[in-house]
């Protein structure tokens, strides 16, 4: 995420301003919700944030809050005790050597398609796969081309 604060070229006001967005909107009330005790209070807020819709918590189905709480733990301790998106900078991804495997869809988040241009940049090693009609979870909605994305990356290195 901090990597939107070293956007260079076109995206960079941009991606400044989405970083101070997601901080405020986001990470700020996300961290007052799980601090205070209210861990279901900082997902809710998650939720409507990235989906962009102030009712998409409320409008899920008990089964899919069920499923979105599961990773709870792990989120209370980042938001309580570490930090939600650690600072990287582009000079620290573009010294990763090794292949790197870029998998997207098409209809991500916004702020995670800037993201994905600013590795496929800056990582000197990397094949990026953008599945058409994708979200975030891509797995869940391409398993088959995702999996065989990742065997064919694996198989040439």
């Amino acid at each position: 995420m901090s990597l939107l604060n070293y956007m260079q070229g076109d995206y960079a006001d941009s991606a400044k301003k989405l970083f101070k967005d997601i901080q405020q909107r986001m990470v700020n009330p996300m961290q007052g919700a799980f601090r205070s005790g209210n861990s279901k209070e900082g997902v809710k807020i998650f939720v409507n944030y990235v989906l962009r819709d102030s009712l998409a918590w409320q409008n899920m189905s008990p089964q899919a809050k069920k499923e979105t709480m599961v990773n709870v733990t792990e989120w209370n301790v980042i938001l309580t005790k570490g930090d939600l998106f650690p600072e990287i900078t582009a000079s620290q991804i573009h010294s990763i050597k090794v292949p790197v495997l870029l998998l997207s869809g098409d209809k991500t988040y916004a702020f995670l398609t800037l993201i994905d241009k600013e590795l496929h940049e800056l990582l000197p090693d990397n094949k990026q796969v953008i599945f058409k009609e994708a979200s975030h979870r891509m797995w869940y909605e391409k398993p088959e081309e995702c999996r065989e994305a990742v065997i064919e990356f694996l198989s040439s290195h």
